[in-house]
């Protein structure tokens, strides 16, 4: 009841803040719509994030990665985008797969998706702990709210990064925010 309470309380207030940025600008909300984003491709825009997150993070490992895109059998069984994580022999196998058959994921969503699972999200956050060398047990232990909550807030944060004006990235984090409370 509690946390019912909490998500309820922030979809109204998340909405609410939506609408009262729409009135300041009635027009603002339209125009987001055909709002794209500065980069749009895959590499760079996760070349991008390594630089902008060092306002904001410790500068990460030096580490490989590759992108891929979901094979076309599998496309409407995935989802926008996922890490792999690394074997724990094989650490500097980092893979970011991006599925270019959802509808949903477009040129707005691609930034910020890569900033989840790559650039300061998933690939980041394990590659960072990698580093610190922790005892093996801790490489046996999985804690996904925490990863997926980690990875989720970076994502949020990753409109700032994205190049597009203030307001905008206001709304889109807003809207972010609003439609996880909604499927909670």
């Amino acid at each position: 009841a509690e946390l019912k309470k909490q998500i309820n309380t922030r979809v109204t207030s998340d909405l609410r803040q939506i609408v009262s940025m729409a009135s300041s600008d009635p027009d603002a909300l339209s125009e987001i719509e055909e709002t794209v984003f500065p980069i749009t491709e895959p590499k760079a825009c996760l070349e991008d994030l390594q630089q902008k997150i060092l306002s904001d993070f410790p500068e990460g490992p030096k580490t490989h990665y590759e992108i891929k895109f979901v094979s076309e059998d599998l496309k409407e069984h995935l989802s926008p985008a996922f890490y792999l994580t690394p074997p724990i022999d094989a650490a500097a196998d980092n893979v970011i797969y991006i599925n270019q058959g959802k509808s949903y994921q477009t040129e707005q969503t691609l930034y910020t998706t890569l900033a989840h699972e790559g650039y300061p999200g998933h690939l980041y956050q394990t590659t960072y702990f990698l580093a610190t060398d922790p005892a093996l047990v801790r490489n046996l232990l999985n804690y996904p709210g925490y990863v997926e909550g980690w990875a989720t807030y970076v994502e949020c944060l990753a409109y700032d990064y994205s190049g597009v004006d203030t307001f905008t990235a206001e709304v889109f984090r807003l809207n972010t925010s609003y439609s996880l409370g909604l499927y909670c």
